[in-house]
């Protein structure tokens, strides 16, 4: 059996995010020793770093630190929902795509959209988002003319025991607190919104997966890896399908690529096998029209 458990978008987003949190705490361990005078600083560092007070400079680097992750998870999930609507497209739904076109610069209204059209987050969950998506556009002085509402705040307090539990012990008054005061993310604070916009971002997929015109959509992405960086796909279809004893070998390691895997147990999109066995059977000058068709 075979199956495409994550979309291109998805695919995205962990490449913006997937390793977040261990480069934040290993940042973090770094500014610590800085801060504390144990870290040894190398000839390459001596002649550009020169503090007047060492331990002040740690300081305000972790908070550009924790204050740079914040940013980083909300721009990997615009990355997610922005990259869902394009070609090819995982949003099957006209309507769908079109309210995402509507949203112009805002994530909060994203967020909206991806909420109204597919299964909801949990409301405690988006609103968490929610805060962090307007944190974020607070901390790079952002154009964003968004406002979160009072009901925001009460539904975050209301489900402060479900944070707590789920979030290492995150605080949800210390979380609401922070951001009106206009203060940078604490770790444990940014490190639950990398994990919040994670777990959003594969429930979400989750759905979209369900909906997909799955053929087509991987024929899109065939294409575009066999003509990737506009080169001619002749050269990639003749490497692959041209040895007729490698081919099954080389088309499923070309599946591999836009995310289709062997499984003896489908937990995402099943793939056809007969779309895999029809795509192995081709010669080299019917793949582009299987490709267009």
């Amino acid at each position: 059996m075979y199956e495409l458990n994550r979309t291109h978008a998805r695919r995205a987003f962990k490449d913006l995010l997937g390793q977040a949190n261990h480069f934040l705490i290993t940042v973090l361990v770094g500014l610590d020793g800085v801060r504390s005078g144990k870290v040894d600083i190398s000839s390459e560092f001596r002649t550009s770093w020169n503090p007047q007070n060492v331990k002040r400079s740690a300081e305000r680097s972790r908070v550009f630190v924790l204050d740079l992750a914040l940013i980083r998870a909300i721009d990997a999930l615009d990355t997610f929902m922005m990259m869902s609507a394009r070609k090819p497209s995982a949003i099957a739904d006209k309507e769908f795509r079109a309210a995402l076109d509507g949203t112009g610069r805002s994530v909060a209204r994203r967020l909206d959209v991806f909420d109204e059209n597919l299964p909801p987050l949990k409301q405690q969950h988006k609103a968490a988002l929610l805060v962090a998506i307007q944190w974020r556009n607070q901390r790079v002085h952002s154009l964003s003319d968004d406002k979160l509402e009072k009901s925001t705040f009460r539904i975050l307090r209301d489900h402060a025991d479900w944070f707590a539990s789920g979030y290492s012990g995150l605080t949800i008054g210390d979380f609401i607190s922070n951001f009106k005061a206009g203060e940078a993310p604490t770790f444990k604070e940014a490190a639950s919104v990398i994990r919040l916009t994670h777990e959003a971002v594969a429930h979400y997929d989750e759905h979209l997966l369900e909906d997909l015109p799955v053929e087509r959509y991987l024929k899109v992405l065939l294409g575009e890896l066999l003509s990737q960086g506009n080169a001619d796909p002749s050269r990639a279809i003749k490497k692959t399908w041209g040895h007729p004893s490698k081919k099954e070998t080389k088309v499923i390691r070309l599946l591999r690529m836009i995310g289709v895997n062997e499984t003896p147990e489908v937990c995402g999109r099943e793939v056809p096998k007969e779309f895999v066995e029809r795509l192995v059977s081709l010669e080299c000058d019917e793949v582009l029209q299987f490709i267009d068709a």
